[in-house]
């Protein structure tokens, strides 16, 4: 794939960028100096060719401006558009009580976006423009996308959030200092897959690991076959590795079902996992799905065009049953369907607008917009309060440090086209 080979080169770039040049020591500017210097966001174009509602400038004379490098256009902006929409509703959420209080000083949210144009050299430029702003904080998008990028954040001394990890240790590992990740992922959601399959699938007995190229599939498929001996399902050692670009998946189907496997297992862009779904189905197969992806079943059913659709789930929140969900999800979610519809919450997501969350419960604890503040605060702490419920520090044996939140998931799967509460598993990240 021409897009990640690119990312994965400038990665190495980075890798030798680091070596000899070492972290420069820098010092980021204070909030109210980045507030100053920082222009006003343009609005970013959604999947479908509409733009987002531009935000109004805060009011008032402490503004924290947190960057937001995601695709606004290009071929993955229909996964970051309600990234990005989903974060403009927290930002609305403070402000509409008068701003966050960290510190004993009260702060409007304002949200800096920058499009990475779904292309490597769009993402390193784009990072490369919120660090030219004066931006000390950072969410981004999925990791395989910043990994070109992290060397600017890393010299400039910027703590950047990434909504998505998938293993990769170009982006976060033992030397990196200002990369992290707030969000469950495969690291920690494959682990509590197996769990969820064990307990709700009696008929599966071995597992397939199933997934794109995004160039971590070996340490996957490794964690995948762990849990999958630790729960007692017999792994398949042919794991089925497809381009993610793909557009015809009846032949990448048939090598699933070929396996003999009870049930395939992977991550991956939802519309990449339903078309595959479609095709194992036309085979003639039930095998299960279990979709690591931090978007509810519907999208299964939907990008499947299967309307009676069993066999498969993922991790999603469980919108339908308040009470599985903390309070300020709820109050959270319910100012996002009153202000971008309802259309737009069928593709809720929740990752990124975690990871600013996060962020945001970590500022108040520190009681400062500082980031060496902000992160010896994380660093002394083994839990943190997520809009999910209590996350928990982790990925040293993944990543080489604990720069990982993981939280609880919801298991959501779909009976005869009905979205079904399995139950809240906890996830941590080895």
């Amino acid at each position: 794939m021409k897009k990640k080979l690119l990312a994965l080169l400038l990665a190495m770039a980075m890798v030798l960028s680091l070596a000899a040049c070492g972290a420069a020591e820098s010092s980021a500017p204070a909030a109210s100096d980045a507030a100053a210097s920082a222009p006003e966001a343009a609005p970013a174009e959604g999947a479908a060719g509409e733009e987002a509602p531009a935000e109004a400038a805060p009011a008032g004379d402490n503004v924290l401006k947190i960057g937001a490098l995601i695709n606004t256009t290009g071929w993955f902006a229909s996964i970051d558009y309600n990234n990005q929409i989903e974060m403009e509703t927290l930002c609305k959420y403070y402000n509409d009580q008068g701003g966050i209080d960290i510190g004993g000083t009260k702060y409007q949210l304002e949200l800096v976006v920058e499009d990475g144009g779904s292309d490597a050299e769009g993402i390193r430029s784009a990072a490369q423009r919120l660090v030219d702003q004066g931006i000390q904080y950072v969410v981004e998008t999925n990791d395989f996308w910043v990994e070109g990028a992290i060397d600017i954040f890393e010299n400039a001394h910027v703590m950047n959030i990434m909504a998505q990890n998938n293993m990769n240790h170009g982006v976060m590992n033992a030397e990196t200092q200002y990369s992290y990740s707030f969000s469950d992922a495969c690291t920690s959601q494959f682990p509590a897959a197996l769990d969820v399959i064990k307990d709700n699938y009696p008929e599966v007995k071995s597992v397939v690991y199933a997934c794109d190229d995004n160039g971590v599939n070996a340490e996957q498929a490794a964690l995948v076959k762990e849990n999958a001996e630790r729960v007692g399902l017999e792994y398949i050692d042919s794991p089925v590795i497809y381009d993610g670009e793909s557009t015809d998946f009846s032949s990448i189907a048939l090598k699933i079902v070929n396996s003999g496997a009870d049930c395939f297992i992977g991550n991956g862009t939802p519309d990449n996992i339903a078309a595959l779904l479609k095709e194992v189905r036309s085979a003639g197969s039930d095998m299960v799905c279990a979709a690591v992806i931090t978007l509810g079943p519907g999208v299964l059913v939907g990008g499947s065009g299967i309307a009676d659709l069993s066999g498969a789930f993922t991790f999603g929140s469980d919108i339908a049953t308040p009470e599985h969900n903390t309070d300020t999800f709820n109050e959270i979610y319910k100012l996002f369907v009153d202000t971008y519809g309802a259309d737009n919450a069928t593709a809720w997501n929740g990752a990124a607008l975690d990871c600013l969350y996060n962020l945001l419960q970590l500022m108040q604890g520190a009681g400062s917009t500082d980031v060496e503040a902000v992160r010896s605060y994380f660093d002394g702490v083994d839990t943190v309060e997520t809009l999910f419920g209590t996350g928990v520090r982790c990925g040293q044996e993944t990543f080489g440090n604990t720069h990982l939140i993981a939280h609880p998931s919801h298991a959501m799967k779909v009976e005869n086209g009905e979205i079904v509460y399995m139950g809240t598993y906890e996830c941590v990240a080895p």
